[in-house]
């Protein structure tokens, strides 16, 4: 059996979502059961070469569900960003069945996400708190210390503060 069985077409013209909600939504039905494999939607460049597609072919956003064997089961959703693909910082566990299961992902304007299946929410959130889009708040600096004179106090005092008048 193929480890990588592609089916793909082509929109007449390239699409664009800026300012609009971008909804991707397929349904997946392993009818065998399935111990290690996925059922994903890729959305692919308009340069994508069809005869030539393959695992690897670049993509801008893979979305559905991931299992492979007992505790690594995921539905992933990866988008393609700056030159990186981002896995989800958060775990969304799929449905594991022979049943038919529908699978939606909701990419809104206002950078926030809905990831559904079977119409019932199972993750949400911002993009940007559940990717790792952007570098870190705080830049990590194992090395640095404190100054050995460092006040801890939380406030201070300033002897040359004084009351205005009309106090």
């Amino acid at each position: 059996m193929p480890s990588f069985m592609p089916l793909s077409t082509r929109y007449k013209k390239p699409f664009s979502n800026e300012n609009e909600t971008l909804v991707v939504q397929f349904s997946v039905k392993h009818k065998q059961g399935i111990h290690c494999g996925g059922g994903f939607v890729k959305l692919f460049p308009d340069t994508l070469n069809q005869e030539d597609m393959h695992s690897e072919s670049e993509y801008y956003i893979m979305f559905g569900p991931d299992i492979c064997g007992f505790g690594n089961n995921k539905v992933q959703v990866i988008p393609h960003y700056q030159g990186r693909y981002h896995e989800n910082n958060k775990t969304i566990k799929p449905r594991i069945n022979k049943d038919t299961h529908l699978y939606t992902l909701i990419i809104r304007p206002d950078a926030t996400y809905e990831v559904k299946i079977d119409n019932q929410q199972v993750a949400a959130g911002d993009l940007e708190d559940d990717w790792d889009f952007l570098p870190p708040r705080k830049i990590k600096a194992p090395y640095t210390r404190k100054p050995r004179k460092w006040d801890e106090r939380l406030q201070t005092e300033d002897p040359e503060d004084k009351k205005p008048e009309f106090f």
